[in-house]
């Protein structure tokens, strides 16, 4: 396993693009890997059949609606 596989897994779903990229940056600044940023919870329900995050940032209302499903 490298360095890079051994940092905490964050999901970051959020709707604001300009967003979702500062966070992204300042969490893998902070030494996160970041699955994201994502825009829907369809695209984010994809990325967890991938892999399991360790803790997940999810914007309340995505570009596809509340998030609710994504969620639980």
């Amino acid at each position: 396993m490298t360095q890079m596989d051994q940092r905490p897994i964050v999901l970051l779903a959020e709707s604001d693009a300009v967003t979702g990229m500062d966070v992204s940056d300042a969490l893998d600044r902070a030494g996160y890997r970041v699955l994201g940023p994502v825009a829907t919870a369809a695209e984010a329900l994809r990325l967890l059949i991938q892999e399991k995050p360790t803790l997940a940032i999810i914007d309340v209302v995505l570009r596809d609606g509340p998030c609710a499903d994504l969620a639980h």
